[in-house]
């Protein structure tokens, strides 16, 4: 009977060491937003008048990047991996914060890097008004600062022979399409774009032109088309592709624009 008994304790510890194994790996397998998916209000970029915010969701975590250019010549930045809390609804790093002051040229070249510290901590919450406020523990660097979220549309998109800038300025977002007709015609918009947060989509309003070249790649002539002007609205599917919609005379449906690749555009 001692003999029986030792045998089944250990194959109870093996049983056990086993579920323990297969738990971590269904852990490890499980995307940090389905643990969390109430964390994903915090996914975006933020703005206020001189500082951004990246807050982006990934495996195991947030990370957190602070932006602020203090001056033309300096730039400081902080990092965080903060947690999601769900009693709090908030974003938190107790100890991994680090604050790295840069040096620029007159055309943002770093020519210094200090790191002042690693060691910081910072508690992410939003306010009433959905704006992000940050706190930070060992500076108050965010003390009366709101952030206002921008979703994250900024980047250089392809589909075929179509090409969509968009980048941050300011207080809104600029928009840049070329549509090669042909070799020697593209149809282009200029637009500027405003978030808006409850349909998380990019609205924008613009001209639209048409211009044509020769066969030296010489502008012959351009024509603004849509005198009184055009909209848009960009969104994201589930794949991350982002999608243009609501141009009158841009046959964009069915098209989805990736991350612009060269090895992508054809003839």
């Amino acid at each position: 009977m001692k003999t029986f008994g030792k045998l089944l304790l250990v194959t109870l510890l093996i049983a056990a060491l086993f579920s323990c194994a297969a738990l971590a790996e269904d852990t490890e397998d499980t995307d940090y937003a389905e643990l969390n998916p109430d964390s994903l209000v915090y996914d975006s970029n933020w703005v206020s008048d001189d500082t951004m915010i990246h807050s982006y969701c990934e495996d195991g975590g947030f990370k957190v990047t602070v932006i602020r250019t203090a001056t033309l010549n300096e730039r400081i930045t902080w990092e965080y991996s903060p947690l999601f809390d769900a009693d709090t609804r908030t974003l938190v790093d107790d100890m991994f914060g680090s604050k790295t002051v840069e040096t620029l040229d007159d055309y943002g070249n770093v020519l210094s890097s200090n790191t002042e510290y690693e060691d910081g901590s910072a508690v992410f919450s939003l306010d009433a008004e959905g704006r992000l406020l940050w706190a930070d523990a060992k500076e108050d660097a965010g003390k009366g600062v709101t952030y206002e979220k921008i979703g994250r549309f900024e980047g250089h998109y392809q589909c075929d022979r179509a090409e969509i800038e968009i980048s941050w300025d300011d207080d809104h977002y600029g928009v840049y399409i070329q549509w090669g007709d042909s070799a020697s015609v593209t149809y282009d918009w200029i637009m500027t774009g405003i978030y808006n947060q409850d349909k998380d989509t990019l609205e924008a309003l613009g001209m639209e032109s048409r211009t044509e070249y020769d066969a030296n790649g010489e502008v012959v002539s351009v024509e603004d088309l849509n005198e009184e002007g055009c909209s848009a609205v960009f969104s994201f599917n589930e794949d991350g592709g982002l999608l243009w919609t609501g141009t009158e005379g841009a046959d964009t449906e069915g098209m989805v624009f990736m991350p612009y690749d060269p090895d992508l555009i054809t003839d």
